[in-house]
């Protein structure tokens, strides 16, 4: 009786430690300059259980780059930058 109430006890933490999807998301944010924008990247991202976000035509130049997302503690970001003409251009990975 006891390893049976084991073994019960045993599935039922397993089914209640579900891991979550692995979750990757890309965006064409069309530029990352304004700081409400900046800031609804980093809550889409915490709201919707984001691991990984990609985002396209971030018009930003590197030395903005460098420092952007520099002191958050929940996430890292990584950019890559055309400083001879950042309009229209920039990628980010964030996770």
């Amino acid at each position: 009786m006891n390893n049976t109430t084991n073994n019960n006890n045993i599935n039922n933490n397993n089914n209640n430690e579900k891991q979550h999807p692995f979750r990757i998301m890309t965006q064409n944010i069309q530029g990352l300059n304004s700081p409400s924008k900046r800031e609804q990247i980093i809550q889409t991202m915490s709201t919707n259980n984001i691991n990984i976000l990609g985002l396209s035509e971030t018009k930003l130049t590197d030395k903005v780059s460098r420092l952007l997302y520099k002191k958050n503690e929940n996430y890292i970001a990584y950019f890559n930058n055309d400083n001879s003409n950042p309009l229209g251009t920039g990628v980010s990975l964030i996770f």
